[in-house]
This record gives C-alpha cells, structure tokens and sequence, in this order.
C-alpha cells in the first residue's frame, strides 16, 4: 500500500458499512496517484507534488463527508415517511393530548427522547393527570403505536 493512501484512508474515523464501498473508491483512486507523486526510493517530492496531495485528501475527505450527509438525509426522509404513515393510520383515533404527545415526541427527530417516552414526560407534555396518562398510554400501546420496557 502506498503512503499517500494510508494517510488519506487512515485519518478518517471508521466508516459505516453503506459508506464502505465508496470508502474504497476513494481509497484506489488515491493509490493511482500516489504512486505517480511519492517515489519513495528516490526521495523526491516537489512543490507541485505536494498540492496535488493535499487536492487528494481533500477529495477523499470532502467524499466521505457528502457520503454521510447522504446517508443521514436518507434516514430522515424514511423517519418522516414512517411518521407519516402512522399518523394516517391513526387518523381519527388518537385524542388531543395522544396526538401532542407523538407530535412533540416526532419533532427530536429520529432520535426520539432520549430514555423514549415515560409516563412522567407524557404528563408534563399533555399536562394530564397521572391516572388519565396511564390510560393513554395504554392506549396508545394497545394500538400498537407506542411499546413499553422495563426502566433502567
């Protein structure tokens, strides 16, 4: 493997496994160079040499960064599609304070809340009773739009 190739490959945090490929792409196109620019048995390296590494490495990093705004472009549209699709599934069911909940709830984004949704966070959104939020609640995990686990 050629210097110029791990240094541009290894500066950049583990990649995901949909990254991986085009990863690799930019890793054999920066080994073709590579091997034009640094001759390491001659030692010679000139100042042209050198901008067309740094253009190298900036493609390599400028790549992987478009690659991970893709990635989480992606995840946000199928967190919006999903969303979408539970809200007309459940159009008509839910009451008032169910659909404040899941609107507040949707709008951390794919993340959610962290620790999800506790009864606790459901009455200070609703500003409901505890008796009248554990019957939401329950409610919304009957109809199978909310699941439960245990507190840690």
């Amino acid at each position: 493997m050629f210097p110029l190739c791990v240094e541009v490959c290894s500066s950049r945090a583990p990649a995901r496994s949909r990254t991986e490929p085009a990863r690799e792409l930019v890793c054999s196109a920066a080994k073709i160079p590579g091997r034009l620019l640094l001759d390491a048995s001659s030692g010679i390296k000139s100042k042209e040499a050198n901008k067309r590494n740094e253009i190298i490495a900036w493609l390599a990093w400028f790549a992987g960064i478009t690659i991970e705004a893709q990635r989480r472009t992606i995840a946000l549209i199928e967190f919006f599609i999903e969303r979408t699709r539970l809200f007309d599934r459940l159009s008509g069911q839910l009451n008032d304070r169910q659909e404040k909940a899941l609107l507040r709830m949707f709008k951390e984004g794919p993340e959610g809340f962290k620790g999800g949704l506790s009864a606790g966070k459901y009455g200070t959104i609703t500003r409901a009773s505890p008796a009248t939020t554990t019957r939401d609640l329950a409610d919304l995990t009957e109809k199978g739009n909310v699941g439960t686990h245990a507190a840690s």
